[in-house]
Formats: C-alpha cells, sequence, structure tokens
C-alpha cells in the first residue's frame, strides 16, 4: 500500500511538465499515467497497453473507445459475474486481513488488545469447519422449533418481527436507507 499512495499521487502531475512554483501543475500524460498505474497494480480502463493498439474514435463508438483495451486486456474468471478495479482491491484487502488474522493467530502476543483477541477468535470461529459441521444447526435450532410450531398467521407476523430484531432477512427485510432518486 506504501508503494501505491506515491504512485497515486503522481498519476496527477508529470514532473517534466510543473509549472513554477504556486502555479497550477499540468495534468501528467496520458503514457505516464500509464506506466505509473501499471508500476501500482492499478488498471486504467481504456488505455492502450501498446501502441499498435487500435482504439475507434470517440465518435465513432464511445464505449469501445474508453473501455476496448481493458476489455481486450482483462479476463473475466469463471467464478464472477463481474470484474473491476474495484474487485481487486476488494480481494487484495481480503488477503491482507486474512494473512493479519492468520499471523495473529499463530502468534497470540500479538493480540494485545480486547479488540484484536475478539476479531481473530471470531476469525478462527468460522475457520474450524469441523467444529461448524459437527455442531449443524443446534445454534439456530430453538428458532427453527419456534417456527415449526407456529399455530396461526398471527403467529407468524410475530416470528418475522423476531427474526428481523435479530437480524434475519427472512422472509422480507426492512431497512432505512436514502432514497436512490434524493442527489
Amino acid at each position: 500500500m506504501t508503494a501505491v499512495l506515491p504512485a497515486l499521487a503522481a498519476l496527477s502531475v508529470d514532473p517534466a511538465s510543473a509549472a513554477p512554483t504556486g502555479a497550477p501543475a499540468s495534468p501528467a500524460s496520458p503514457a505516464r499515467r500509464r506506466l505509473l498505474a501499471a508500476a501500482a497494480g492499478l488498471p486504467l480502463a481504456g488505455a492502450a497497453t501498446h501502441a499498435s493498439a487500435a482504439v475507434p474514435a470517440p465518435c465513432d463508438d464511445f464505449y469501445e473507445h474508453v473501455n476496448g483495451a481493458w476489455i481486450a486486456a482483462t479476463e473475466l474468471p469463471p467464478d464472477r459475474a463481474r470484474i473491476g478495479s474495484f474487485d481487486g482491491l476488494r480481494q487484495r484487502n481480503q488477503q491482507a486481513l486474512q494473512d493479519a488474522l492468520r499471523a495473529a493467530l499463530a502468534d497470540r502476543r500479538q493480540l494485545d488488545t480486547p479488540g484484536k483477541r475478539l476479531a481473530a477468535d471470531f476469525y478462527a470461529s468460522g475457520m474450524d469447519a469441523a467444529a461448524i459441521a459437527q455442531r449443524g444447526t443446534s445454534a439456530i435450532a430453538p428458532l427453527l422449533d419456534e417456527i415449526g410450531a407456529l399455530p396461526d398467521r398471527a403467529a407468524l407476523v410475530r416470528a418475522i418481527a423476531r427474526l428481523a430484531e435479530l437480524g434475519v432477512a427472512a422472509p422480507v427485510s426492512i431497512g432505512v436507507s436514502p432514497d436512490a432518486r434524493d442527489k
């Protein structure tokens, strides 16, 4: 991450064309942006990967003009419906978190605060597949029994409300969010 931040900052300014002190800096050239983005591991949509890449004119096919090189150079993994730069960031972040939690579990001296111990123990509980399989549905058995013993429709409404209080979105989910059209 420390190597990415300077590269991101450098993407916006080309030192060769830097303006005098106090004047606004000029944007980096497209070639410099591609070079720095590649060094930081950040793909740029629409950035031609080599000089011979044919890019249609924006008025002919704007989508292909902007995204064509990235689409041609990016393979969609078979287990995903989409892929993008934020997916890569999320995957790298998940890997960094897993590595940190595994290292902390290997050396519990790193768990020097209650929050760190709680996070590591929570992670470990989800990784113990044998214990999870052994417990099966025992943790939710009381709820399943309660649902199975519902006497009427009014009781069903109360059961759904109880599930919502527990954070279970079944069969409906109730929540509060900003209006999608509210800008």
